[in-house]
């Protein structure tokens, strides 16, 4: 009985597995041919074979240490870029994150709805705004006018108010 229970079981969840398995391999399969990519040599790039018939590291070693690029460059662009971007966001979000958990003030519904609504612009949409105000401030080619639209998210100060509404003003008011 207990051994029929058991197939029974692996008779609805097996289709399951095999279902997960499937998708598995189709999300995994772009990663997988990127990085067999990338170990091709230029002669092999345009076949159609998963595996490089002689695997190679030139192309990385091109990207890094090739006078002809500048990756280096490029790589401390981004980590400025991402350091900066991330503690503004840190920083702006939860100051406006706390005020719109703990303080009373009239419309602050009103408020944190406004914050909340302009999620569904999409920011395709902003784009061109952004780069109007950058060329109007000077900003463009500077890490001002990358980190400017970024510095500051709807969805941070959600969460934000979200966290800070779970901490009990007891707490803090023993702080």
């Amino acid at each position: 009985m207990k051994h029929r229970n058991q197939m029974q079981r692996w008779g609805k969840v097996l289709p399951a597995y095999f279902i997960l398995l499937f998708l598995s391999i189709i999300m995994l399969f772009p990663f997988v041919w990127m990085l067999s990519s990338s170990l091709k040599d230029v002669t092999q790039i345009y076949r159609l074979k998963l595996f490089p018939e002689r695997p190679t590291l030139e192309n990385y070693r091109y990207i890094l240490f090739s006078a002809s690029t500048k990756f280096p460059q490029w790589f401390l662009n981004s980590v400025i870029v991402a350091i900066c971007t991330t503690a503004s966001v840190l920083f702006f979000d939860s100051l406006v994150g706390y005020t719109l958990a703990k303080f009373r003030f009239p419309g602050k519904k009103i408020v944190f709805f406004l914050i909340i609504s302009t999620l569904m612009i999409p920011t395709e949409m902003l784009v061109i705004p952004w780069y109007a105000m950058a060329r109007a401030l000077k900003w463009v080619n500077t890490y001002w006018g990358i980190m400017f639209p970024g510095m500051i998210s709807a969805f941070g100060v959600f969460l934000m108010r979200q966290f800070m509404s779970t901490i009990p003003d007891d707490l803090i008011d023993a702080a």
